[in-house]
């Protein structure tokens, strides 16, 4: 499982159904002109386009995203969301707990009730760091096809505190025996 399908299925954005049965219906797309088209509508032109390229989870995932993104700001032309607008998503996503579609704490509830609830430990910097590299990716196509003039997410990411590798413990002598062991 890559780093993507990993976050796909923490961070509790989408629910259980078939992957073939999401991407069908992702790949159908309805139809707007350049200046009125919605987050929706530009992601299924971009997943349309990049479906040969790209695994089902990760289309699973980009729509996740882009969903949670369209409940922060609302259902409205992408060429109108603002650079204000990418610093809201980022800050909020910060203050979201992870798996909040798959805790019965927070299913069900919107995104203002859980920000005014307490005691949850928020999304990682890596979770966070991963949305908002995914709707830099859709930006970045939504601008090369003239759907947006600029980025509004190129360069929010968070910089990590420490690096990935330092993040992982290595294994040590024992770990390396026991997993051998089980590979046999």
């Amino acid at each position: 499982m890559n780093e993507i399908e990993s976050d796909v299925s923490q961070s509790g954005l989408i629910e259980e159904t078939t992957d073939n049965q999401i991407l069908q219906n992702l790949l159908s797309e309805p139809d707007e002109t350049n200046s009125k088209a919605n987050t929706k509508t530009i992601l299924h032109k971009f997943l349309k386009e990049k479906s040969s390229e790209i695994e089902p989870k990760t289309a699973i995932y980009y729509e996740a995203v882009a969903d949670l993104m369209t409940e922060i700001l609302g259902n409205k032309p992408m060429n109108t969301i603002t650079k204000k607008d990418a610093v809201k998503c980022k800050e909020i996503f910060q203050q979201l707990p992870p798996n909040r579609n798959k805790s019965s704490r927070f299913r069900n509830r919107s995104i203002d009730e859980i920000l005014r609830m307490r005691n949850f430990q928020p999304l990682s910097t890596t979770t966070i760091n991963h949305y908002l590299t995914s709707l830099c990716s859709l930006f970045n196509w939504a601008q090369k096809h003239d759907y947006v003039s600029t980025n509004v997410f190129s360069g929010l990411t968070i910089k990590q505190k420490t690096k990935a590798r330092e993040q992982r413990d290595a294994f040590d002598k024992q770990d390396l025996r026991e997993s051998s062991i089980s590979k046999n």
